[in-house]
């Protein structure tokens, strides 16, 4: 009788962890000693927030999740960089650029994959927001 409960407890265990869908959060900095100014061009779907911090860097911090999808797929997306920013530098200037700005719909065996994708931006307080989506370096 244990046995046949403890399998029972482990089987539903599993498939709960199964049916859990994937996300994860992935974090980068740039240093921005010798930017001015930077600006950010993000896909569409993304939703983004920015955040003031005391650091000297630009910390960027993606979080991803796949409703309906799989962690192999996530994995493999994660090295494709289908969420990452490209970095274009000119000078004292940078702009964050999506990756992917169009992203081809997921579907797997079990139907769409929904992707809620959600990027903060934490900026250093000698920025401030020139604009939505600029910032420049504040006089000293």
């Amino acid at each position: 009788m244990r046995l046949s409960f403890t399998l029972l407890l482990i089987g539903c265990w599993s498939l709960a962890l199964q049916a859990q869908d994937p996300s994860n959060i992935f974090h980068r900095t740039i240093d921005l000693r010798e930017i001015q100014q930077f600006s950010l061009e993000l896909n569409p779907s993304d939703s983004f927030r920015v955040e003031p911090w005391v650091g000297n860097s630009l910390l960027i911090e993606t979080n991803v999740r796949l409703n309906n999808g799989k962690p192999s797929l996530m994995n493999h997306f994660l090295e494709k960089g289908r969420w990452a920013l490209v970095e274009n530098r000119e000078g004292e200037q940078l702009s964050l650029v999506s990756q992917e700005m169009r992203r081809n719909v997921l579907t797997t065996s079990r139907g769409e994959v929904i992707e809620e994708v959600v990027v903060v931006f934490y900026v250093p307080e000698n920025f401030e927001p020139n604009g939505q989506r600029n910032w420049v370096r504040k006089e000293e």
